[in-house]
């Protein structure tokens, strides 16, 4: 339900590229909702620093407030001739009510993200990535007058746990996109859009060591450390259909000293933070690999597409890297595709661009069993789930689904009807400008500074 309201509301999308690799997805994000935006009605300028780091020294970027609120305004030096149609810099003074920046990427600028802050602009930052992968620029980032958005719950409930309760967390899902071509010619089997490396599959000692080294720990708390991280690595590798959130809950609940040792606040987000993120990468990483190797195992073509930079499977014939494309050209892969394979890790009540990128192109989506979507994604109904610890169902699943794909479509058609109504960018428009009032009535009490 959107608010009530005539209001246009000035709104700045923020694209800056701390995070090289993520530029071709979240400029997409960005521009699905300046569309979605815009059609509602609002002002939408989209502010790519990038643009404006490589001009710097012939455009200089002012904010100014005054009693009408916050603006910017781009101003050439005069040094050079720059076209700012060309570069997509406004010739005029902007007004800003409300700044919308994914992974963090404002907080890289902070002067810029203190100046909105302190003169009650509302800036939403949208993870991308669960937390702790963009743990530094979240600690940069002010809290007054600023939300962030995670797409899964578990997050949320793991973040004000153990790092920070002080903030204004939301859950935000995130969205598909439509295929421009909108081709109907299915003519990939089994698509994978997703980075395939592998590097080293045990627990890294060398991180570890070095953390405690970093930390200047005592040898006793020093040992609970490593007793942590190889407690922690085994649960996570045992069973992939627990969440790495879940894996660390059942650490610290069965070990007494680890309890005392998260208890202490200077240790308690360092260690949650680190080894989560350590174990994890380690472990989407091989289980990704597990996946894509039981696939060509068994004879089942599979295409990637994204970022497969390193090349394990070439002696397979059934193995095709397609290499790095934009991601535009990835969504109407997907639409070219019978099966969009998901490996995500689980999280608690997710939402992930993939799998409604996939149904919004009429592909059936074929994932590890998972908490999607305030579970309304269900099992033979709209996606097929299979269980994580036992990849032969996922060879039965993806081989039934390739060869009998007609009995696919009701599943597909369901998929479909559900990520019109509710998972389009349009649907996360509508719950960001909800959530710009909310601050805004938020901002009639004392937010923290």
């Amino acid at each position: 339900m959107i608010k009530e309201t005539d209001n246009k509301i000035n709104i700045v999308l923020f694209k800056y590229s701390l995070r090289g690799g993520n530029r071709r997805i979240l400029g997409k994000f960005i521009d699905e909702l300046e569309i979605a935006f815009k059609d509602m009605g609002h002002i939408v300028t989209i502010l790519d620093f990038d643009q404006y780091a490589f001009h710097k020294d012939s455009i200089r970027l002012d904010y100014t407030t005054n009693s009408d609120g916050v603006s910017i305004v781009f101003k050439d030096m005069g040094q050079t001739a720059i076209d700012f149609d060309q570069y997509g810099f406004p010739k005029d003074s902007v007004k800003v009510d409300y700044v919308i920046n994914f992974g963090a990427t404002l907080a890289g600028i902070p002067s810029l993200f203190k100046f909105f802050s302190d003169n009650n602009v509302i800036v939403g930052t949208l993870l991308p990535d669960p937390p702790v992968y963009i743990r530094r620029l979240l600690k940069n980032t002010p809290k007054r007058n600023v939300f962030i958005g995670m797409f899964a719950e578990s997050f949320l409930n793991s973040y004000e746990k153990y790092i920070d309760n002080t903030r204004i967390l939301i859950h935000l899902m995130q969205a598909g996109s439509k295929s421009v071509i909108m081709n109907s010619e299915k003519n990939i089997d089994v698509i994978m859009t997703a980075a395939l490396r592998l590097e080293e599959v045990d627990l890294p000692d060398g991180r570890i060591n070095q953390l405690i080294e970093e930390w200047e720990l005592r040898e006793t708390t020093a040992n609970i450390v490593k007793k942590f991280a190889n407690e922690l690595y085994t649960k996570a590798f045992d069973n992939f259909n627990k969440t790495m959130e879940e894996c660390i809950e059942e650490v610290i609940l069965e070990n007494e000293d680890i309890q005392l040792a998260m208890a202490m606040p200077e240790l308690k987000h360092l260690l949650f933070e680190e080894l989560y993120l350590t174990v994890d990468w380690y472990r989407r990483n091989k289980y990704r690999y597990n996946v894509v190797k039981a696939l060509l195992d068994n004879d089942i073509k599979v295409e990637f597409w994204l970022a497969s930079e390193n090349k394990y499977f070439n002696e397979y014939p059934n193995f095709v890297d397609n290499g790095i494309l934009w991601y535009h050209e990835i969504v109407e892969k997907i639409a070219e595709s019978k099966i969009l394979l998901q490996d995500l890790y689980p999280v608690k009540n997710g939402g992930s661009e993939r799998v409604f990128n996939a149904m919004l192109n009429r592909t059936l989506v074929i994932s590890n069993r998972n908490s999607f979507a305030n579970d309304e994604l269900i099992d033979g109904v709209n996606i097929i789930y299979y269980d994580a610890n036992n990849l032969n169902e996922l060879v039965e699943k993806v081989r039934f689904y390739t060869e009998n794909y007609d009995l696919a479509q009701p599943i597909i058609e369901n998929a479909y009807k559900l990520a019109s109504e509710k998972h389009t960018w349009k649907n996360r428009a509508e719950e960001l400008v909800n959530m710009y009032y909310v601050m805004k009535d938020l901002n009639e009490t004392e937010l923290p500074s």
